[in-house]
């Protein structure tokens, strides 16, 4: 095994609790700070950039971005993920949403995680913690994501009941995000 391969950390968590929001403000900083940063969407559903930049066409384009996992598609993320670990400085993946067979072969290639789940889905989230840990990724953070407009209660990012300041510690970086 090469003791020299980047961190690669997974986003995980429920579907719609803000990891595609929380990986486009994370490559924001990241190509501030480290030149030399990958960020893959983990899933068939493409980039999902448009989640980000344009939310309201999330139900127009859903049937047309949506798709199956096919073994080309897992191959390719994880010759991407290689590639990365072994030639840049740190990767981050999108993974999330239902929890299939092929997030496992994702995540084997993981080294570390984090958790991104709402308020109100502790179940959801637990079941994500679960499978990051039998495929023995390292948590750095748990995160616990607010709805625009919803009360705001103290960020969580260590546990869903712990307090936290936003800062997350990543392999190899300090960022801010809130």
């Amino acid at each position: 095994m090469n003791l020299n391969l980047a961190p690669c950390l997974a986003v995980v968590g429920p579907a719609n609790a803000g990891k595609t929001t929380l990986l486009h403000q994370l490559d924001e900083r990241l190509q501030a700070r480290v030149n030399a940063a990958l960020i893959l969407k983990g899933n068939p559903d493409g980039t999902g950039r448009y989640l980000f930049h344009a939310p309201d066409l999330r139900e127009a384009l859903k049937s047309e971005v949506k798709g199956q996992w096919g073994d080309a598609t897992v191959e390719r993320i994880c010759e991407w993920i290689g590639h990365g670990r072994r030639n840049l400085k740190i990767a981050l993946v999108d993974l999330g949403g239902k929890h299939t067979p092929e997030n496992d072969r994702i995540l084997r290639l993981c080294s570390h995680y984090i958790l991104v789940s709402r308020l109100a889905d502790a179940e959801g989230a637990a079941s994500w913690d679960a499978v990051c840990r039998r495929n023995q990724l390292e948590r750095i953070a748990w995160m616990r994501s607010i709805a625009p407009g919803a009360p705001h209660p103290v960020l969580g990012t260590d546990g869903p009941t712990s307090r936290g300041s936003g800062e997350i510690q990543l392999p190899g970086a300090t960022s801010h995000f809130w």
